[in-house]
């Protein structure tokens, strides 16, 4: 099984699908179509609406036959009834003629619609055909020269724009502009406090003395931030993952997240951030809310802040470039890969197993290289539970919460 090392980052997918973007190649010619010949109308026969009125009618019929038929059985009054039925005969009739003719003017009218409909969609028809035959008498003579030969041209130029840098950085950055206008933004963590990590406040130290250079030479006011004590906020939640360090950039969407990874709890000696721990939960909630995380060792920030802070400005500048102090993005073609991280003068650390840490607590690793000052704060580091209710509105969306983590 791979096991991932020291400095760990990880690019949110989609800034990373943005920097593979390509624009849509231009379409190919398609040949003309040759246009459907409309289908002669045939009048089928309409629905029966008056087959209620029909039955009605022979009913009417069937009494006039019988009051007939009763009439000439009796011997007095037949004259009467005979009478009646021949009435009821008359006007069934008058009922059925009147029918007739009403079904006869209905058909009439609706063929007369048909064929005007037909009508249109053959004019219609032969000027498109017009159209047709001429294109292809064009297209046989000149269709290479004229259309194929400007879809060429495009094509080619396609070629030549998407191996260009600065055509691409001009057709992508809108896009991640786009993108990181969305994305949610730091917020103070005002809930209940938590001792933070030991090397947490050493290393802003640093960061900041690195980053200082990124004020303007008009201002004394640090451009870069260094945020401690922030999170990202979402619903439902008494204790939302807190970073413990959030690096933002003047002028620029950009979200950093910098973790520091012990391999036990000071005061305990409870295993932590080992491989396929619950680490993967907070990167996935970062990276899936467009946060770029960078995961560094106590040891390495203890023994090699300096390199770690470095680090961290050649990330940015892969990412944004050299003028990211500007507020301007001058460079985005930044594809991770941490196989191929380069990670210059700072020691690449293995991430460690829970068998490992649970042989580095045991053997007080942590003391062998943190100085007293740090040493002896590490007993007060707390072992909490990250409240994870709120991941049912974030891609994460099931995962047993067992591995508890620290705050930091």
């Amino acid at each position: 099984m791979h096991t991932a090392s020291y400095p760990i980052v990880k690019i949110p997918a989609r800034i990373t699908e943005i920097s593979r973007s390509l624009p849509t190649p231009p379409d190919k010619p398609i040949p003309p179509k040759h246009p459907d010949k409309p289908t002669l109308p045939s009048l089928k026969p309409p629905n029966d609406s008056n087959s209620g009125v029909g039955c009605l009618l022979v009913a009417v019929v069937i009494f006039g036959i019988a009051l007939i038929i009763q009439g000439n059985s009796r011997k007095s009054g037949s004259d009467f009834v005979i009478a009646i039925g021949v009435g009821i005969l008359i006007c069934a009739l008058w009922g059925w003629i009147k029918l007739q003719s009403q079904a006869t003017i209905d058909k009439a009218k609706a063929l007369a619609e048909a064929e005007a409909t037909y009508r249109k969609e053959l004019i219609i028809y032969q000027n498109n055909l017009s159209r047709y035959n001429t294109y292809n008498k064009q297209a046989v003579e000149r269709e290479h020269e004229i259309t194929n030969k400007g879809y060429e041209q495009k094509l080619q130029q396609y070629k030549v724009d998407v191996l260009n840098n600065n055509f691409l950085f001009n057709y992508r950055t809108p896009i991640l502009n786009s993108y990181l206008k969305s994305i949610k933004k730091p917020q103070p963590y005002t809930g209940q406090s938590y001792k933070k990590g030991v090397s947490e406040d050493f290393f802003v130290n640093t960061l900041k003395i690195h980053f200082a250079d990124d004020a303007p030479d008009d201002t004394k006011e640090q451009i870069t931030k260094i945020l401690t004590n922030y999170v990202l906020p979402f619903d439902n939640s008494s204790r939302p993952f807190m970073p413990d360090i959030i690096i933002t950039l003047y002028g620029l969407e950009f979200v950093f997240v910098i973790e520091i990874d012990e391999p036990y709890v000071g005061s305990n000696g409870q295993p932590i951030h080992y491989t396929n721990s619950s680490d993967y939960k907070r990167d996935k909630f970062f990276t899936d809310n467009g946060w770029i995380v960078i995961r560094f060792t106590e040891f390495q920030i203890i023994t090699q802040p300096d390199e770690c802070a470095s680090f961290i400005k050649q990330t940015i500048i892969d990412i944004v470039g050299l003028h990211y102090k500007t507020g301007s993005i001058t460079a985005f073609s930044y594809d991770i890969n941490n196989d191929k991280i380069q990670a210059g003068n700072l020691i690449v650390v293995p991430q460690w197993t829970e068998k490992e840490a649970y042989a580095m607590a045991f053997k007080r690793y942590r003391n062998s290289y943190l100085p007293p000052s740090l040493s002896n704060k590490i007993t007060e580091e707390q072992y909490i539970n990250e409240d994870l209710s709120g991941f049912k509105h974030n891609s994460i969306n099931s995962f047993d919460d067992d591995d508890n983590d620290l705050p930091f």
